[in-house]
């Protein structure tokens, strides 16, 4: 930006203008890099899987019938195994179905040599 300043008052001005400009730039940014990034299918898996089973075991709350009481227990252990395995994918961060990809680095070794 070439512009001559007379007062330090335009020189303040100036400054916070270019904050407030990097700021909006960087915020820009981010919403774009969000944008490209969707919820994991393991994420989506527990909370379908772990919706319908919630709704499936309070219908059967109260049931005096043997199979819907190992119904019940199955499907709150299948709900168990699932939130489990979600958190074990999402502790390794470089690999399984949710990852960390090299996107970022990709980007910025082209943005460095430009």
């Amino acid at each position: 930006m070439s512009v001559k300043l007379a007062t330090p008052s335009e020189i303040v001005a100036e400054d916070h203008a270019l904050t407030e400009l990097s700021s909006l730039t960087e915020h820009r940014r981010t919403r774009l890099l969000q944008s490209m990034y969707r919820l994991p299918a393991i994420f989506w898996a527990v909370l379908l899987i772990g919706g319908f089973l919630t709704i499936a075991s309070a219908s059967m709350f109260g049931s005096a019938n043997t199979r819907l009481h190992a119904l019940q227990v199955f499907s709150f252990t299948l709900l168990i195994t699932l939130v489990l395995l979600a958190i074990a994918d999402v502790n390794q961060p470089f690999r399984g179905w949710v990852h960390v990809s090299n996107f970022a680095f990709i980007r910025a070794q082209e943005n460095m040599k430009d």
